[in-house]
């Protein structure tokens, strides 16, 4: 059973209502979930997305802009129960990661967006500011596989099996790597000098952390606007880390020693 609660303006904790809610509620949805777990729960603007083992999606929430992949529609501008995204047509989702107004899904060798950018956050181009579930042409790489998502506010980065990441979206701050520009419209490789292993991303910043190297060290690269100091915070190098999560502002580092930042 999923619950959920919080704000829901726009329908986005799938309860069949807008009203806002303190406390844990189960949620709805218009077919039946699949019974394991999801693996990702992922929250845009004002929608959320869920992906299962099996490479099911749903979405609920604001739809306006085809969010939630589905085609606006003026009679149902918002999913209150979770919808069932429709499928790729080869493969299936194995990643998942959201932005303001947008979403993005991907199969190991492809990518798909749905939403409306205006600082290129579907990386289709400088002329495509709004799309429905559509692929990003020539991406990723022949031979390679999109093996991590993330996405900000406004930007997203994709991490290939090659080690390699790749990000598009509003980079104004210089979260996209150099040069910084106030929209990178297509997927363009970030250059750290190493190879990526997970990447996150705020507001206006991503994290990039490398392969683990001799003793589980991690590399560390904060990009982008450093208003509260992650990267004094963080430093160049993690030891035995375990996983974080990155919010809009700050990052939470959770380490096997048991310490959390």
């Amino acid at each position: 059973m999923l619950y959920s609660f919080g704000s829901n303006s726009a329908g986005q904790l799938s309860l069949t209502h807008h009203s806002d809610t303190p406390t844990p509620t189960p949620c709805t949805s218009t077919s039946p979930l699949p019974t394991t777990p999801p693996t990702a729960i992922v929250s845009g603007g004002n929608h959320t997305l869920l992906l299962f083992p099996t490479g099911a999606a749903f979405a609920s929430g604001d739809n306006t802009h085809a969010q939630c992949c589905h085609p606006p529609s003026s009679t149902t501008p918002q999913f209150t129960s979770f919808h069932p995204i429709p499928p790729p047509p080869t493969n299936h989702y194995t990643l998942a990661s959201a932005g303001w107004t947008f979403t993005v899904l991907a199969t190991p060798t492809d990518v798909y967006v749905s939403g409306h950018g205006p600082k290129g956050e579907l990386g289709l181009g400088p002329a495509v500011t709004s799309a429905t579930l559509q692929r990003l042409p020539d991406f990723p790489p022949a031979g390679t596989r999109v093996v991590a998502l993330a996405s900000g506010m406004a930007h997203t980065l994709a991490v290939l099996d090659s080690g390699d990441v790749y990000g598009w979206g509003a980079g104004r701050k210089g979260q996209l790597g150099a040069p910084a520009a106030a929209a990178v419209d297509v997927p363009r490789r970030v250059d750290v000098g190493w190879e990526v292993d997970l990447a996150a991303c705020g507001r206006e910043f991503s994290v990039l952390l490398s392969r683990a190297g001799e003793g589980g060290v991690r590399r560390v690269a904060v990009l982008g606007g450093d208003k509260y100091g992650l990267r004094e915070g963080l430093g160049e190098e993690l030891y035995w880390f375990v996983a974080y999560l990155l919010s809009l502002y700050w990052i939470f580092v959770d380490f096997n020693c048991g310490q959390s930042t």
